[in-house]
């Protein structure tokens, strides 16, 4: 009787072992953020989605290098101060996908102390800077658009970042505006504004670079040859429009462009481009629907024409929800029309491409999060009782009988 008493004590205290065992091991595999409504399961890096410029700022404070913050629509700040602001991260990938981040005052993307990130495929206009980089360094920006702010992008005390295949015009300041930044690559953007560039100091002691060397490639204006950037003005006065000296014929100016004592060694030139009425048709191509995860689908599309406008883009999200069919036992994703917004979801990215992980997102964030602890803990309970009733009752049956003289 003993040996069997002490048969279900191993047993109980095996179930209770494993159970705590699987309750540790929910806390080692989630990461519940302090920030955000949003959980992220298995190992990143991580695809956040965002749809509104608090959206996108937390899903900054919780990203981790490697992690990308996708925008899935254009999107306008309600705050006088701007909209994105990514301070103290490295490694981030901020990829607006062709959308718009318009304001009235403040800042479109505030880069403050952060390194080593990539900005792309992003608009940003009606700011008092478009983007503002702060003790920032190591940073790329390609396929960027900064018009009519009152300056397209600032560099403050940042330095060895590239801002190349980008278009900034129409800001009222300057295009860009450099204060005690050095070694920063500028080249295959076009400017068109009427003070392109201000640099301080300005005697070339702290060298801008811009240009690239002499490639056979297509440039930002359909010319054969990569070297430096176009310079027009609205009222069409720009280096790049006057110049007309090209013996070669590589629509590469044959004259340096001064720019406060750095220089554009290679300026682009082609006579027959009239920068102010500059048109593209774009021409989207998209990939598959995700599959169906927390009742929402996404995909990609590109513009094979790169016109950095999202005029005639299809849609990047859509609500689906998962239905059973009944007669056939086979699950359909079935696609449900006007849907919602949605703030933040997390996929994640491998090494060698975007995929779906096992992993789970949990849509409802730390409400999820305290029922899973509920559950936990209520299945703890019941093993735990089960476990006293069993130590209870072989210890009754170990006793002798009670004997009544």
């Amino acid at each position: 009787m003993k040996k069997e008493g002490n048969k279900d004590r191993f047993i109980s205290f095996s179930l209770l072992a494993i159970f705590v065992s699987a309750f540790l091991l929910l806390f080692f595999f989630i990461e519940f953020p302090t920030t955000g409504n949003f959980a992220k399961y298995g190992t990143g890096p991580y695809t956040y989605n965002c749809s509104n410029c608090s959206d996108c700022n937390a899903a900054i404070i919780d990203a981790s290098p490697g992690d990308t913050i996708l925008l899935n629509q254009s999107i306008s700040a309600s705050e006088p101060s701007g909209c994105i602001n990514i301070t103290n991260k490295s490694n981030l990938v901020l990829d607006c996908a062709n959308n718009v981040i318009s304001g009235s005052s403040g800042l479109g993307l505030f880069l403050n102390y952060s390194n080593d990130s990539q900005i792309k495929n992003c608009t940003f206009t009606g700011f008092n800077s478009g983007v503002s980089l702060v003790y920032s360094n190591n940073n790329t920006f390609v396929d960027i658009r900064a018009n009519n702010n009152v300056v397209g992008i600032i560099y403050l005390e940042s330095h060895n970042n590239t801002l190349h295949r980008s278009f900034l015009d129409h800001n009222s300041g300057y295009g860009v505006y450099i204060y005690n930044s050095y070694t920063n690559f500028i080249y295959n953007n076009i400017f068109n504004n009427t003070n392109n560039v201000d640099i301080y100091p300005p005697d070339g002691s702290i060298p801008t670079f811009f240009n690239s060397t002499l490639i056979s490639a297509a440039n930002i204006i359909e010319g054969g040859y990569n070297g430096g950037n176009f310079w027009a003005t609205p009222a069409g006065i720009g280096f790049s429009q006057n110049c007309t000296s090209d013996v070669d014929n590589n629509y590469i100016c044959d004259h340096a462009y001064n720019l406060n004592g750095s220089y554009d060694y290679l300026p682009l030139i082609f006579n027959t481009v009239n920068i102010t009425s500059v048109t593209c048709t774009e021409s989207w191509t998209c990939a598959n629907w995700s599959i169906c995860i927390n009742r929402n689908q996404t995909r990609t599309c590109t513009d094979s024409n790169s016109c950095r406008t999202n005029t005639t883009r299809p849609a990047l999200l859509q609500s689906c929800s998962v239905v059973t069919n009944t007669t056939s036992n086979v699950t359909a994703n079935t696609t449900i029309p006007t849907p919602p917004p949605v703030s933040v979801a997390v996929n994640s990215t491998g090494a060698s491409g975007t995929q779906d992980r096992t992993a789970i997102i949990l849509p409802w964030g730390l409400i999820s999060f305290y029922a899973i602890i509920g559950v936990v803990s209520i299945v703890i309970i019941i093993v735990f009782s089960h476990l006293i009733k069993k130590v209870k009752k072989n210890d009754n049956s170990a006793m002798p009988p009670y004997k009544k003289w």
